[in-house]
């Protein structure tokens, strides 16, 4: 059975199934000959928002399935890439100007990230962290929710599912959006075959977005980012709850001969006061320092040192003058 010829994937993109994106579209275009091959739909801002609604939505049930469940996606996902070698093999030919070789070794090794992947599931995912005090601690790993990937034109579909397929395995949902050049090799390839191995809708999004030409087009939502650098969050209880991690990481070495051995060899190799930035602490040190430094040192450290106060932007290429410094011209305020 022909894995994109009975799709709908032509003007579209992926989210719940095909879709009409309302970014409009683009011709997908083989390198070698010139000639239009197909057309991809194309997500505006609105869409891709809609499709990270979509995919928070929809991760939490598939965090929750037991991992076998979600590992059997996982291999049959991997089964499909050999079992439409050939028809991928020529999409990758003709898209990407690969050579046929070339093409086969991005199928096997696609397929090899898919079962590797399998495996991340059933995988431990958490440990016992040793304690000098007398309380038991332990880290968990979870899914992070919702992942953004970007992929490149250059070998499409490892690139694209090295990074899909791990954060699926482990509960996650994917938003991918590949190169506008490959999105047929390394996007719509992807959605049917995870579509074929069983992944519930939503959990999957694909959603190409070409870049405008006019680099005004790139700063329409600047005076928000000017926002977010210079008057970034500090949650408070992220805060505290970082601090106690690093507290209870560092009480945890106090017994590992190991880290014990590392500290003390580079107080003994670089014996600065204290007070020197050059200074080596002690982790009795560290834990007291961590104790004393409060949110407004945070904050402070983070306006003199990391925040967005000023910059400079260089734009190179055909592009309105009057149209860039509107739009730009909102981040000084």
């Amino acid at each position: 059975m022909s894995l994109l010829a009975g799709s709908d994937w032509h003007g579209r993109i992926y989210s719940g199934g095909w879709t009409e994106g309302t970014g409009g579209t683009r011709a997908v275009v083989s390198p070698s000959t010139g000639a239009e091959i197909g057309t991809i739909g194309l997500a505006s801002a609105a869409d891709v928002t809609a499709a990270a609604a979509a995919a928070a939505e929809a991760q939490r049930g598939w965090a929750a399935l037991p991992y076998n469940e979600r590992a059997a996606v996982l291999r049959r996902a991997g089964d499909l890439w050999h079992a439409n070698a050939e028809e991928i093999t020529d999409w990758l030919m003709r898209e990407t100007g690969a050579i046929g070789p070339f093409g086969g070794f991005q199928i096997m090794t696609s397929a090899e990230e898919c079962y590797e992947a399998a495996a991340l599931a059933s995988a431990p995912y958490g440990e016992l962290l040793r304690s000098s005090s007398p309380r038991l601690s332990m880290s968990r790993r979870v899914p992070v929710g919702v992942v953004g990937v970007i992929s490149p034109f250059n070998v499409p579909t490892i690139l694209s599912i090295r990074a899909v397929a791990p954060a699926l395995a482990l509960g996650n949902a994917v938003i991918l959006k590949p190169d506008p050049r490959t999105s047929v090799s390394g996007g719509a390839v992807l959605a049917e075959i995870f579509a074929a191995a069983g992944l519930p809708d939503g959990v999957w999004e694909l959603v190409a977005k070409a870049t405008s030409k006019n680099p005004a087009e790139r700063f329409r939502n600047a005076k928000e980012m000017a926002e977010v650098l210079r008057e970034p969050s500090f949650p408070e209880a992220e805060f505290d709850q970082m601090r106690k991690l690093q507290i209870t990481s560092i009480d945890s070495a106090k017994s590992e001969p190991q880290t014990l051995g590392q500290v003390e060899s580079r107080r003994l190799l670089n014996p600065y006061e204290r007070g020197d930035i050059r200074y080596t602490s002690t982790l009795a040190e560290s834990v007291e320092a961590l104790q004393k430094v409060t949110l407004a040192d945070i904050k402070k450290f983070h306006a003199d040192f990391v925040g967005a106060s000023n910059g400079e932007l260089a734009i190179v290429g055909d592009f309105d003058t009057a149209e860039v410094e509107k739009e730009v011209g909102v981040m000084s305020i």
